[in-house]
């Protein structure tokens, strides 16, 4: 085969790629995925970070991050102190996955019968600030 025949096979497998990856119809969620933070990390406080992740098999996963300089958030029981409020209804954690020390990251799970789009998420007992309300909608 020529350069010519090549070069233009190329760009038309190319371009080709490029048509399919246009219609490929993209995945939509209502879930919103903002991320929500409240507290400081200054004077044995800690900072708390929520971000819906995903909902999949009846599941919503939402990201988590605690950051302090002073507490030890290993004492923190996650499953024990966050509740998701959905449609009148509340769900304890099915699955709680986080570090501990001073940075924290991790994941909450929850069982819901749909994905939800108005739902509030809260921790109590977290230094600083007893009662944290993470709302999306």
């Amino acid at each position: 085969m020529d350069m010519k025949v090549k070069a233009a096979l190329s760009i038309f497998l190319f371009v080709a790629g490029l048509l399919v990856l246009a219609a490929t119809p993209s995945v939509s969620s209502a879930l919103d995925t903002k991320a929500i933070s409240t507290g400081s990390a200054d004077s044995g406080g800690v900072v708390v970070e929520l971000i819906p992740a995903s909902y999949k098999n009846g599941k919503l996963t939402i990201n988590i991050s605690m950051n302090t300089h002073s507490v030890s958030l290993s004492e923190i029981d996650l499953a024990e102190i966050t509740v998701l409020e959905y449609k009148g209804r509340t769900y304890k954690p099915v699955k709680v996955k986080a570090g501990g020390g001073h940075h924290a990251y991790g994941k909450i799970v929850f069982e819901v019968e749909e994905e939800p789009s108005d739902f509030t998420v809260t921790i109590s007992g977290i230094p600083m600030i007893q009662k944290r309300v993470f709302k999306w909608n």
